[in-house]
């Protein structure tokens, strides 16, 4: 049996959970549908889009370098048990810090340049999905 990830399922059925959801009205009555529709295009771009799907985001890619994205992946490749740590050891082998370290992060993984902590991104997704992704990052 295979263990690699079939995206297409994890994303099917995770659109089904959130559609389940709009039918619910939150505890004060309002509407979810705002926030189910923000979710499905998270999930969207999280597993389904390439990554230069949007020019902003294949701006930042290209402006980190693949020497960024080559380190990221010597890092994640050993392994993720503390996602910060990784981050710390990625700028410290690339050089970089601060915004220039973590937004090249958040977009290579997500193919986007906001949403969720990228510790519970990278828990959801596991290292092999964080080391497709920014393997495809270094190869732009």
């Amino acid at each position: 049996m295979s263990t690699e990830i079939n995206l297409n399922e994890l994303y099917n059925n995770s659109i089904k959970i959130l559609s389940d959801l709009i039918s619910f009205k939150t505890i004060s009555g309002e509407d979810n549908s705002a926030l189910i529709n923000y979710c499905e295009e998270y999930l969207h771009k999280l597993f389904l889009n390439p990554l230069v799907d949007e020019k902003e985001i294949a701006q930042i890619i290209s402006s980190a370098g693949k020497d960024f994205y080559l380190a990221a992946y010597e890092v994640i490749s050993l392994g993720i048990s503390d996602w910060n740590e990784c981050v710390k050891k990625i700028g410290n082998l690339s050089g970089k810090k601060g915004r220039e370290l973590f937004m090249p992060l958040r977009v290579a993984i997500t193919g986007q340049t906001k949403g969720p902590e990228l510790d519970k991104v990278a828990e959801l997704i596991g290292s092999e999905r964080i080391l497709k992704r920014i393997k495809e990052a270094s190869e732009l």
